[in-house]
C-alpha cells in the first residue's frame, strides 16, 4: 500500500502542483489549506508524513510541526517544512528545533521534497521515469518568463543606476541556465553580454543597452514561441541498478540548475543534498562525506576553487571526488581546476544525463561514504 503524505499549503497552485509531483513520485496525497486543518486531519487519519509550508494563515509551518510533536498519537510523524525563498541558517536552526525531519526549498519538480520524504520513508510505490519532462518544462516556462521581465528590468534602470558587477552576474546565469535547459542562442547571446562587460565602463554601458535590448527581444520571441511539450504517457521500465545510499553534494547557487542536477540523480537512485554557497558545500562535504561532490566555481561566501582546495588539503576529505561544472571555460581555469585536484571539469550549458555519466565514473564506492 503506497504510503500517505499530508500536504499543508495555503496557495491552490502550489498544493496542486505538490499533489501531482507527489503522486508521479507513488505516494498518495492529502491536503489542507493551512496548520490548523491540517492538525485537524492528521489527529483524524494520522498520515505517514507531512509536508509543510511554512508560511500560512492560523498555524504556520513551525507551530504546526511544534504540535505534532507534542501530539503522542503523531509524534513519530515525519515533516518535511518547505519555502520558496531563500532558506537562512536561523530558519534552519528554528525548523531543527521544532522537530522537523527536513526543511528544503520547494522548486517546480519538488525534488528536494521527495528526497527529504525518502530520507525519512523510502521511496513510493511507482519508481521514478529515468527522464522528467514535467521538470524541464516547468524550469524552461520559469527561466524564459523571469529571463523576460530581468532584461526589461535591467534596460528600464540602466540610466538611473548601472550596475555592471550584477548585470554580469544575471548574465553569466542566463548562459549557463539557458542552454542546459535547450536554449543555445539566449546562452550565446548572454555570453556576449559578459564579455562586454569587460570593456572600460563607458564603452561597456553604450553597447549593453543594444545587447539588452536584443536579449529582451529574444526572451520575449523565444518565450511566444514555445510550445510546452504535450504529456507523455510513460511506459514502466525496470529502474536503473545503482549501488545503494550513495550521496552526492550538489553546490551550486542557481536553483534551477540545482533541482535539474538533483531530480536527475535521484531518478538514478542517488541520494541528493544541495547546498547553496561554498561554505555550505565545505560544511556538508565534511559532515557527510559524500560519495563525490558536484562543485559551481561563482559562487557566494568561498568559491569552487577556494572550495576545493581547502577539500584537498583536509585528509578527512581529500579524497572526495569533486567533478567541476562552471559556464567558465576558458583553459586557464579548466587546467586549474584539474591542478587543485578536481577528477572532472564540466562546462555549462550541459546535458543532464553526460553529467550523470561523469558523476557515476568517478564515484568512490558506497561504503566509503557517509550515506552507507
Amino acid at each position: 500500500m503506497a504510503q500517505t503524505i499530508l500536504v499543508a499549503e495555503d496557495d491552490s497552485g502550489l498544493r496542486k502542483l505538490m499533489v501531482l509531483r507527489l503522486r508521479g513520485a507513488g505516494y498518495q496525497v492529502a491536503t489542507a489549506c493551512d496548520g490548523v486543518e491540517a492538525l485537524e486531519k492528521a489527529r483524524q487519519s494520522p498520515p505517514d508524513a507531512i509536508v509543510s509550508d511554512v508560511v500560512m494563515p492560523r498555524l504556520n509551518g513551525f507551530k504546526l510541526c511544534q504540535a505534532v510533536r507534542q501530539d503522542p498519537l503523531l509524534a513519530s510523524v515525519p515533516v518535511v517544512l518547505t519555502s520558496s525563498a531563500t532558506i537562512e541558517q536561523a530558519d534552519l536552526v528554528l525548523a531543527q528545533s521544532a522537530g522537523a525531519s527536513a526543511y528544503v526549498l520547494r522548486t517546480p519538480g519538488c525534488g528536494e521534497v521527495i528526497g527529504a520524504l525518502e530520507d525519512s520513508l523510502g521511496p513510493g510505490l511507482a519508481p521514478p521515469a529515468e527522464d522528467n519532462p514535467a521538470l524541464l518544462a516547468d524550469l524552461q516556462e520559469q527561466f524564459l518568463s523571469h529571463g523576460q521581465m530581468e532584461s526589461r528590468s535591467m534596460l528600464d534602470h540602466m540610466d538611473a543606476s548601472f550596475d555592471g558587477e550584477s548585470v554580469r552576474q544575471v548574465a553569466h546565469r542566463w548562459a549557463g541556465v539557458g542552454g542546459t535547459l535547450g536554449f543555445p542562442g539566449l546562452s550565446q547571446l548572454a555570453g556576449r553580454i559578459e564579455r562586454q562587460l569587460d570593456h572600460p565602463a563607458a564603452e561597456a554601458q553604450a553597447a549593453l543597452r543594444g545587447a539588452l535590448e536584443e536579449m529582451a527581444c529574444l526572451f520575449a520571441e523565444t518565450r511566444a514561441g514555445w510550445n510546452r511539450p504535450a504529456p507523455v504517457r510513460e511506459v514502466a521500465t525496470a529502474p536503473v541498478a545503482t549501488p545503494p545510499e550513495r550521496v552526492v553534494v550538489v553546490a551550486d547557487d542557481d536553483l534551477t540548475i540545482s533541482a535539474l542536477v538533483a531530480a536527475t540523480l535521484r531518478s538514478h537512485g542517488i541520494r541528493c543534498h544541495l547546498a547553496r554557497h561554498g561554505r555550505e558545500a565545505l560544511e556538508m562535504t565534511r559532515q557527510l562525506q559524500p560519495s563525490a561532490l558536484v562543485l559551481d566555481i561563482n559562487m557566494p561566501q568561498m568559491d569552487g576553487f577556494e572550495v576545493l582546495t581547502t577539500i584537498k588539503e583536509d585528509p578527512t576529505t581529500a579524497g572526495t571526488p569533486i567533478v567541476l561544472l562552471s559556464a567558465r571555460k576558458q583553459e586557464a581555469d579548466v587546467l586549474r581546476g584539474f591542478g587543485l585536484g578536481a577528477q572532472d571539469y564540466v562546462v555549462k550549458p550541459f546535458n543532464p544525463f553526460e553529467l550523470l555519466v561523469r558523476i557515476r565514473r568517478v564515484m568512490r564506492p558506497a561504503q566509503l561514504g557517509a550515506g552507507a
